[in-house]
């Protein structure tokens, strides 16, 4: 949330990346675009005019969902996106990263909130196991219950594994 330039709207916030990507041009294109965003994320057309600091913190978050969003990304990699707030805004926000899942985004996931990660039915350590190639289930889990910092070098070659497996290039 703290990555939501305070003194911009939410409109501004939305629609530079969709100018600057060609998804959208012009005044009246750029804000239909921004609603049908704010929509994906369960924020509706009023949000448009209201500055981050007018918003709670699951709505930021979302706000700042919508606009990563803008470039249809293959994955969305999201590092700690519900640290700061209450569980139940925390399970709307991991509801909306579902929602992208399910229209084939891959969401990658960095969190040390693993009560709130296994709701979610995915065996997170059959994942690392065959991005990483190697790790076994139960050193995966403890990958994950551990120090980020000591591990972030096998978590990064494990979302390589992943992006090399479906990126392809000309």
């Amino acid at each position: 949330a703290d990555a939501l330039n305070p003194h911009h709207t939410v409109a501004e916030i939305v629609g530079r990346p969709l100018r600057l990507y060609g998804r959208a041009s012009g005044a009246g294109q750029v804000r239909r675009a921004s609603v049908d965003l704010l929509r994906s994320v369960k924020l509706d057309e009023a949000y448009l005019d209201r500055y981050p600091n007018q918003l709670s913190g699951g709505e930021q978050q979302r706000v700042g969902i919508a606009r990563a969003v803008v470039t249809k990304p293959p994955i969305l990699i999201a590092d700690e996106p519900t640290g700061n707030l209450d569980p139940d805004l925390a399970l709307e926000v991991m509801k909306l990263f579902r929602s992208f899942n399910e229209v084939g985004v891959t969401v990658v996931i960095a969190s040390h909130d693993l009560h709130l990660i296994e709701q979610f039915g995915a065996n997170y350590g059959e994942w690392l196991h065959r991005a990483a190639h190697g790790i076994d289930e139960r050193e995966a889990f403890e990958m994950l219950r551990s120090d980020a910092r000591r591990n972030r070098r096998r978590m990064v070659a494990a979302a390589d594994a992943v992006l090399q497996s479906t990126v392809t290039t000309p």
